[in-house]
């Protein structure tokens, strides 16, 4: 005797949203472990401020012009830098002697990034990551 047995296509289709939902949390979790956590001074320049006002954050022994905006998780406001931060002195030091299009590495303690130098809009020369516009 040829027993079939069968599974309700609520089962699969159950455990496939199941699957894809897990899947799905996994990738916005990674998405912003990319993303190191704000410094506590870019929140404190916001703290008595509303979204979009001017700011100056007092962060990485230098002033940050920027404006208040709320930070990834939609809640507390944050001083959101005009314009990128300039590369580390590191960055300089590893395209000394070189001109745009060389091959750089940039030493931060025992990690290494490579990149390409690039020069920045003050006519300086530093290493930038291929994220940055570096290697690709």
């Amino acid at each position: 005797m040829n027993v079939q047995r069968s599974f309700p296509n609520s089962v699969f289709l159950q455990a496939g949203v199941l699957i894809a939902g897990s899947m799905f949390l996994c990738v916005v979790r990674n998405a912003y472990a990319d993303h190191p956590p704000l410094p506590p001074e870019a929140y404190q320049e916001c703290e008595s401020k509303k979204a979009g006002d001017v700011c100056v954050a007092h962060m990485h022994g230098g002033d940050v012009n920027g404006t208040c905006a709320p930070d990834r998780d939609g809640g507390k406001l944050f001083c959101r830098p005009s314009s990128p931060p300039p590369p580390p002195p590191e960055a300089f030091d590893a395209c000394s002697g070189k001109k745009e299009s060389d091959e750089c590495t940039v030493t931060f303690g025992s990690d290494a990034v490579k990149g390409t130098c690039r020069t920045m809009p003050d006519g300086r020369v530093a290493c930038a990551p291929p994220h940055h516009g570096g290697n690709e």
